[in-house]
């Protein structure tokens, strides 16, 4: 098996070496190409007004070949399907990503849209996240299980499954759970200040709410993404590039006169 192992923390972080060394002990063929810098909270943005650069990277453990490119991770997965493989690619791994990517992370996560990317194109696709900083041999052996389960059940084109991983000082001992995502509520706060050119710039701190703002907030509903990697359970989601709600109206759109 030929995997393209792509992710979204840039070529040197720990998750995606992790991710290659458990896949090239499986026996495993990898072939990585990696942002050459984090490019965290990408979403799926791609590069079509200039060019990318390619750097071959040598001393990347378990890869048979290994590179950097100067775009997104979109970019890695689209341009590595495209042309830079030399052989066939048999799947997509994205990962692992240095914290969770639950619910409505996947909207702006630059792994969960790499994943995408390949699904598009037709190639069966993981993202794998690690729910810490701690555990990604862990996570990188779950991505491997999961890999299997993938390829012995194929997903229509344009979907592809998001695995969710509690750092190892909380995962449970059983099989991953299947999770819809669930909403989260992100801080608003911001910060605005002015350069000594005199220049004013903003910081937006979006990130999780604090423990004292998420008390005030509704819990999230049992049986999402959230809920139970909480409660220590690695978790499975499938996701898709259609974006319609669920509820979608059908016929003429009833306008007021």
């Amino acid at each position: 098996m030929h995997i393209l192992l792509v992710n979204d923390d840039g070529i040197h972080a720990e998750g995606i070496r992790a991710l290659c060394m458990a896949l090239k002990k499986e026996g495993i063929r990898v072939t990585v190409v990696a942002p050459a810098s984090e490019r965290s909270g990408a979403g799926h943005s791609v590069s079509i007004k200039e060019p990318l650069f390619i750097r071959k990277v040598s001393d990347f453990p378990g890869a048979e070949t290994a590179c950097t490119l100067s775009g997104t991770p979109s970019d890695c997965a689209r341009a590595g399907l495209l042309c830079l493989c030399s052989e066939k690619v048999d799947a997509v791994l994205s990962g692992i990503n240095h914290g969770a990517n639950l619910g409505s992370d996947c909207v702006y996560s630059g792994t969960v849209n790499a994943a995408m990317e390949a699904a598009m194109l037709g190639y069966p696709a993981l993202a794998v996240s690690l729910c810490g900083r701690s555990g990604f041999e862990d996570a990188a052996k779950w991505g491997v299980n999961i890999l299997r389960y993938l390829m012995n059940h194929p997903l229509p084109k344009g979907e592809f499954l998001n695995l969710n991983v509690p750092v190892s000082t909380r995962l449970k001992d059983a099989p991953p759970r299947w999770a819809e995502l669930a909403p989260i509520e992100y801080g608003r706060d911001f910060e605005k200040r002015v350069s000594l050119q005199g220049d004013e710039y903003i910081w937006l701190y979006g990130g999780y709410p604090s423990e004292k703002q998420a008390a005030s907030l509704p819990q999230p509903r049992p049986g999402t993404d959230l809920a139970l990697t909480a409660q220590g359970y690695a978790t499975l989601s499938i996701l898709g590039w259609n974006l319609s709600a669920k509820r979608q109206p059908t016929g003429e759109v009833a306008l007021e006169r």
